[in-house]
């Protein structure tokens, strides 16, 4: 932060000297300096200025883009994106980072088109395997994309972001110690990074091992009262331990803070179903439903709720949505035809 003054100082006095090659060159200096202190706005504001006086210069470009992405500023990442790759399409951090943000919004098409070139390019750095890493997980094809995270950390092993992907990686492909070693690495250089402690505390539930899945989820919510997954992970561990009242609680917290979450209503209506509170289950796989609107087990858990309340069109009703939406599933199917036989049988 020291410099900072100094290089804008050098900045306006190449500007005012009509040097503005050197001025964007020492806004772009004061820019970095902001940006690794943790002042993005203030860093992104410089680099407007350097990029005012030198509009083409690809890395100014890349730099305030990669800082859009960081702060989930995608749309505006994506139009630096797409000019500097007008400028030079064979920009291959670039080339990366767009990668990166089709996926984002799950364009896995878009991004297969720029993983292809960057093949052809033969590139080997760091953001290049990222993104390869995170375009092979949103395939669910899990060893490539722990592949792909270790070389980008063989790369750049100064990247939290990319041990965080790797961490992730390694739990969804189920690999849970794996997972929590690099989460207590993360932890270890930098106690306040949110994600960490909920991935940490994801596997430790995986492990059956809630004493330091609650330790983890304490420390979560310390540093971020509204986050709704600490909450509901939360909810999960008391779920697990049929503590349903109690775990009722937690998730009631969590669709509170984020109401757009399937999965958070789905456990609420589990708790009321294995309470005997078939309506409030019934309401509340209801809300589920009306999010995820294909999902089949929505549709069947409600014919269940409406089956334990004897409201046999409610039933019927749902249990003829689910078989729309999953036809092939032979299990819904042979709930389904068991009961109609059984409403048959009863007349």
């Amino acid at each position: 932060m020291d410099n900072i003054k100094d290089y804008l100082k050098q900045a306006k006095e190449f500007k005012d000297n009509g040097d503005y090659k050197s001025a964007a060159e020492y806004f772009y200096k004061s820019g970095l300096e902001y940006s690794v202190n943790g002042y993005l706005k203030e860093a992104e504001l410089i680099y407007l200025n350097a990029l005012e006086l030198e509009p083409d210069n690809i890395l100014y470009n890349y730099t305030l883009a990669y800082l859009y992405y960081t702060e989930k500023e995608y749309k505006l990442a994506e139009q630096i994106t797409d000019k500097i790759l007008i400028l030079d399409e064979y920009s291959v951090n670039t080339i990366s980072l767009k990668i990166i943000l089709a996926l984002q919004r799950d364009d896995i098409i878009t991004a297969k088109k720029y993983i292809d070139k960057l093949s052809d390019l033969k590139s080997k750095d760091d953001i290049g395997y990222y993104a390869q890493g995170i375009y092979y997980s949103k395939l669910n094809m899990w060893k490539k994309a722990i592949e792909a995270g270790k070389k980008a950390i063989e790369y750049n092993d100064k990247s939290i972001e990319y041990r965080y992907f790797l961490a992730d990686t390694y739990y969804n492909a189920e690999n849970y110690s794996d997972s929590l070693l690099l989460c207590e690495q993360i932890i270890n250089e930098n106690n306040k990074y949110l994600n960490a402690y909920i991935l940490s505390a994801k596997n430790h539930i995986k492990q059956n091992n809630n004493y330091d899945a609650k330790i983890d989820l304490s420390k979560a919510i310390e540093l971020d009262l509204n986050n709704a997954e600490a909450h509901y992970l939360k909810g999960l561990i008391s779920y697990n331990e049929k503590q349903y009242e109690k775990s009722l609680e937690f998730f009631k917290i969590a669709i509170t803070i984020n109401p757009a979450k399937p999965e958070y209503y789905e456990k609420i209506a589990e708790c009321y179903y294995n309470l005997g509170k078939y309506s409030e289950a019934y309401m509340y796989y209801k809300e589920a439903a009306q999010i995820e609107i294909g999902n089949a087990n929505y549709r069947y858990y409600m014919a269940k709720c409406a089956i334990a309340m004897n409201d046999k069109e409610t039933a019927l009703t749902n249990f003829s949505i689910m078989k729309r939406l999953a036809p092939e599933n032979e299990e819904y199917t042979k709930e389904y035809k068991n009961y109609l036989k059984e409403i048959k049988n009863k007349k």
